[in-house]
């Protein structure tokens, strides 16, 4: 299974290397001039990208050239493996986000700031989740929200219970709070018909019900 997936792989490296458009063979020459060899195995690239930062400007360089949406959403993770700004990160994802042009793996953007957990733009976060034409796309954007544990995105959040694009996105993020308004939507949701909408109510509710 393992060799399979490694050979799949290789085959779309090939593919990209042949592709006018693509960033590939530029990044893998620009990485092995600065003696790190693209990986195909992502646990060792990114161990041997780790704190890497003297590439930092290069990246950024072949970042601005592609055109291709999953290579710059790679170079981005990359960057945030090597251990780039934070704040520098977020805003090149924030500029995604608010683009006219926006990309078809936007969800993938979410899921990057959700992982690097930056909650100096909470603001910034708020205005993105509050905009319907984004769709599920902003659904691990609700996730960070709860994370920061910051209570002023409460009243986002339960206002957001009522988008099924992102429900149960809220309801988890508000998973992270406690009071009456909350337990409350808990209570309703407890009795959804998804089941796994109503699983994280559950939990909430039993959660609430030992620490009492």
């Amino acid at each position: 299974m393992e060799k399979d997936i490694y050979q799949l792989a290789e085959k779309q490296r090939l593919l990209a290397y042949k592709n006018p458009d693509s960033i590939s063979k530029e990044y893998d020459a620009f990485l092995e001039k600065n003696n790190i060899y693209h990986s195909l195995n992502r646990k060792l690239f990114e161990k041997s990208l780790h704190g890497h930062i003297e590439l930092c400007d290069g990246i950024l360089d072949i970042y601005k050239k592609t055109s291709l949406e999953n290579e710059k959403i790679s170079l981005l993770e990359d960057l945030f493996v090597i251990g780039y700004d934070r704040n520098a990160l977020v805003e090149l994802m924030l500029l995604v986000f608010k683009s006219q042009n926006r990309p078809s793996n936007l969800w993938e953007y979410g899921d990057l700031l959700y992982k690097i957990g930056n909650f100096n733009y909470l603001h910034d976060y708020l205005e993105l989740v509050k905009d319907k034409s984004l769709g599920s796309d902003r659904q691990m954007l609700l996730l960070l929200l709860g994370k920061s544990k910051n209570k002023t995105v409460i009243p986002v959040l339960i206002e957001l219970l009522s988008d099924n694009s992102v429900c149960g996105h809220a309801l988890d993020a508000l998973s992270n709070f406690s009071g009456n308004e909350i337990e409350e939507s808990m209570l309703k949701y407890s009795k959804s018909d998804i089941t796994w909408v109503r699983n994280i109510a559950k939990r909430y509710l039993d959660k609430t019900k030992k620490d009492n």
